[in-house]
């Protein structure tokens, strides 16, 4: 019996091992559907719980096969909404670690940044270093400026850059983080300035994704045009509508006497 066990067990890695055959449409778009399956529970369910995939495995087979579930509705809503429970749990502890680890990085970064050669800080806190100075406009914070810019964080590592896009950007200068605002109007056309943000003044702990809460961001910045806003038209006085000629009205015939008949 032992031996017929750990014969099914080889088998089925043996199985598992094997490359999927992908050569139909169907088989692919199986392929996507079960990709984007595993996205999920990867990236929702993987730390605020141990993930046992042969269950799950189990539980997509019987939906599949229409057969009876081995939970009953009520009690999966049970464990969904405790497990709903673990998981913002976790998603506070680990926003509060990456927080903390983020100010001590920020609180380095600025801390070394201030002492370099060129650096100037703002009453804000924000740094900047003058890379080549420009000779143009300099904008207004209800200009639309165009700029070629690369940000990186503390490490290195780029997180946004239009360079990369191979294409400035354009946008109302009050439509973006603070350190940018005030760091923009620093700078005339054609200059080019490293600003090193204080994360109070970029996202703070509302950090996207790609950068976490409480980052401070270090930007090389081109000023390459200043748009004024556009002058909106001055709505002129619509004409003023005639006024409708009122028909008269008709005067009544006047009853004229009948003709008297003559005597006979």
């Amino acid at each position: 019996m032992k031996k017929i066990v750990l014969l099914a067990a080889s088998s089925a890695l043996t199985v598992s091992a094997l490359a999927a055959d992908l050569s139909t449409d169907d088989q692919k778009i199986a392929y996507a559907i079960g990709s984007q399956i595993g996205n999920s529970l990867k990236n929702n369910v993987n730390g605020p719980i141990q993930l046992d995939e042969s269950i799950v495995f189990e539980a997509i087979s019987d939906v599949l096969a229409a057969k009876k579930p081995q939970l009953s509705q009520e009690e999966m809503n049970t464990v969904m909404q405790a497990f709903a429970k673990k998981a913002g749990e976790h998603a506070q502890k680990k926003a509060a670690e990456a927080a903390s680890k983020n100010q001590a990085e920020a609180s380095k970064l600025l801390a070394e940044n201030k002492a370099k050669d060129g650096v100037k800080v703002t009453d804000s806190g924000l740094q900047y270093r003058v890379i080549t100075e420009g000779s143009g406009k300099k904008p207004t914070a209800t200009d639309t400026v165009k700029v070629h810019y690369k940000g990186t964080l503390a490490d290195g590592s780029t997180f946004d850059s239009s360079y990369d896009r191979g294409q400035p950007a354009e946008f109302p200068l009050n439509a973006v983080i603070k350190g940018w605002t005030e760091g923009l109007q620093l700078m005339s056309e054609g200059a080019k300035y490293e600003l090193v943000i204080p994360a109070e003044l970029a996202y703070g702990a509302q950090g996207p994704g790609n950068i976490g809460p409480d980052r401070a961001l270090i930007f090389e910045v081109e000023l390459l045009e200043v748009k004024a806003p556009e002058k909106k038209a001055e709505a002129k006085p619509a004409a003023e509508k005639p006024a409708e000629a009122k028909p008269t009205a008709e005067k009544p015939a006047e009853a004229k006497p009948a003709a008297e008949k003559p005597a006979s």
